[in-house]
């Protein structure tokens, strides 16, 4: 059976992974109040972990990006990765070149089988998954507003 991972968040900002339980602790470790008082009032947020969200973190762990917005963020990554890999995108079509850049260690996604599985997600169909994930939040000049106001109440 497939963990259940989480992760915290602190004005939309990625703090943490792990189990309910450790998201939970690591809220507790954190601020002095509940963690009730802290989700309601103090910007905290506990969430299941999705791909989509490890893209966002990724990006705002990128050197120069750790205060930018997450759709700065996401257009700094897209440029990127449109630089780096334009060649291959003309030839290999846009989600085999953003899985291959991807799988290049890009951004700092979990790149090991066991962790990817530990995140609940099937390590045989990860990496495409992202790449169609990454494409759908950057192929648009800005991310979708229904995602990015989900994230952001992590």
């Amino acid at each position: 059976m497939k963990n259940q991972h989480y992760t915290v968040t602190r004005d939309s900002k990625p703090q943490f992974r792990g189990s309910d339980l450790e998201c939970f602790e690591y809220i507790l470790k954190h601020q002095p109040n509940s963690v009730d008082h802290a989700t309601k009032y103090e910007g905290w947020k506990i969430q299941k972990t999705s791909l989509e969200g490890l893209i966002i973190e990724a990006c705002l762990l990128e050197d120069g990006f750790e205060n930018a917005t997450i759709a700065q963020a996401l257009e700094n990554a897209s440029k990127r990765f449109r630089y780096e890999y334009g060649w291959q995108i003309n030839h290999n079509g846009l989600l085999e070149a953003c899985k291959e850049w991807f799988q290049g260690i890009a951004l700092q996604v979990p790149i090991w089988n066991e962790e990817i599985d530990q995140l609940g997600f099937d390590p045989d169909c990860y990496w495409e998954r992202l790449a169609r994930s990454f494409v759908g939040m950057t192929e648009t000049n800005a991310p979708d507003q229904e995602l990015c106001e989900a994230i952001e109440a992590l």
